[in-house]
């Protein structure tokens, strides 16, 4: 109706056909849509129905708290805490060597109970080395004195082993390489090595055994004890070699 009413305006006031074309295409066109939508609340980040964030894909694992005082941490620390132990009960050779070996069954007991509990930390894994170091560093030095150089000299190899190897995983570390130098089947060996062999040289074998067995076992604590020396130094050698490419900028 509307159309019509325009159209015969158009044709009364003489306008011509080339005009009436383009005004009936107008009169004809669609009236533009307006959605008119409803305002939604602003967005808090959460879904209350699942507490899930939305900012946060579901199925994504969160940050695990590490926890400072667990089990496996706190045998650490208490392997740390036994060396002095060790030097005020050094002329008592049972009681040293009782104290050593507690201190080794921790050194695998608190990596045993860290896999079992799934509480491993990179707080454990930095102090867990370091009690084993310390310990070891110390009756070695003690070892050496009481000893002589048929120990000093091995002792002394290994320490100097341990504190350039703790140097290059540092340096590692920051060059973000550090499982390059991870501790290898080698390094096993001769920290197992060494535990048994300072345990059985730190024991005062009583006066009543048999010659040939107190010699067996001195000579078996001497045998592991130099084993752990070569091993320490193989060890020492693969961790470097790993590690050059990185040191001589080639990687």
């Amino acid at each position: 109706m509307r159309q019509t009413s325009l159209a015969l305006l158009v044709s009364s006031l003489g306008v011509g056909h080339s005009f009436q074309a383009p005004l009936a295409a107008l009169t004809q066109s669609p009236r533009p849509r307006i959605d008119r939508c409803t305002p939604q609340p602003p967005s808090t980040g959460r879904r209350l129905d699942t507490g899930i964030s939305a900012e946060t894909t579901p199925g994504e694992p969160s940050a695990k708290k590490e926890v400072l005082w667990s089990v496996p941490n706190v045998l650490s620390m208490s392997r740390i805490a036994m060396i002095p132990v060790v030097g005020l009960l050094w002329n008592l050779p049972e009681a040293r060597c009782a104290v050593f070996v507690l201190a080794a069954i921790t050194d695998w007991l608190d990596g045993f109970l860290a896999r079992k509990m799934g509480s491993t930390s990179k707080f454990g894994a930095f102090l867990d080395p370091i009690a084993d170091k310390l310990m070891v560093s110390f009756v070695l030095v003690l070892l050496a004195a009481e000893r002589g150089i048929v120990i000093a000299v091995p002792a002394a190899i290994m320490i100097c082993r341990e504190i350039g190897i703790a140097g290059l995983r540092e340096w590692m570390a920051e060059n973000q390489a550090r499982d390059t130098v991870a501790v290898g089947m080698a390094g096993k060996i001769k920290t197992a090595a060494q535990l048994a062999s300072l345990s059985l040289l730190l024991a005062e074998l009583p006066s009543g055994l048999p010659l040939d067995l107190m010699g067996s076992i001195e000579t078996s604590g001497f045998a592991l004890f130099y084993v752990s020396c070569v091993a320490s130094v193989v060890s020492g050698w693969g961790y470097l070699r790993a590690a050059w490419p990185t040191l001589s900028g080639k990687s």
